[in-house]
């Protein structure tokens, strides 16, 4: 099973979560089954790997009042559906309005899901390691966890 995993978000504050998530990732033994991509938020920068993925994974940070590191995951129809801050974003474009836009030119036709990482109802400091209330290895082994599962739900549906 190839997994595109898509950390949203960029170099700077709270919105790094999706990028530091995917170097941690990366170091995991998802590493041989699947592809990671550090977006932007630009909105398209994740479609050429499409092709080559059986699924994919986007991570982002989400203020919420759920504990910091708390994962709140979502299915593309469960997204569509989320009336919730998660519909603004600090990216160019929303991750449903991005993932809309690769379903209606014909690139994404395989499952989609979302891992919404909470970071608390404010902001936090830069150095995600440090801080007590939110720890990056704690949720990577919890993502990394989830995935496998997502992965083997797919493999044992095919």
């Amino acid at each position: 099973m190839n997994s595109l995993i898509v950390g949203l978000g960029s170099a700077n504050g709270p919105d790094q979560l999706g990028w530091l998530l995917i170097d941690k990732l990366e170091k995991t033994s998802l590493n041989s089954t699947s592809t990671f991509i550090k977006s932007n938020g630009s909105g398209t920068d994740w479609f050429h790997e499409l092709h080559n993925s059986q699924n994919v994974i986007f991570l982002d940070a989400a203020f919420s009042h759920e504990t910091p590191g708390n994962l709140l995951t979502l299915s593309y129809d469960e997204l569509k559906s989320f009336t919730n801050p998660l519909s603004s974003t600090t990216h160019s474009i929303s991750l449903l309005d991005s993932i809309d836009l690769a379903k209606n030119i014909g690139v994404l036709n395989i499952p989609v899901h979302v891992i919404a990482i909470s970071i608390g109802p404010e902001y936090l400091p830069n150095k995600f390691d440090d801080n007590e209330k939110l720890n990056i290895h704690s949720v990577s082994q919890k993502i990394t966890l989830f995935i496998k599962s997502l992965n083997k739900q797919l493999i044992t549906a095919t």
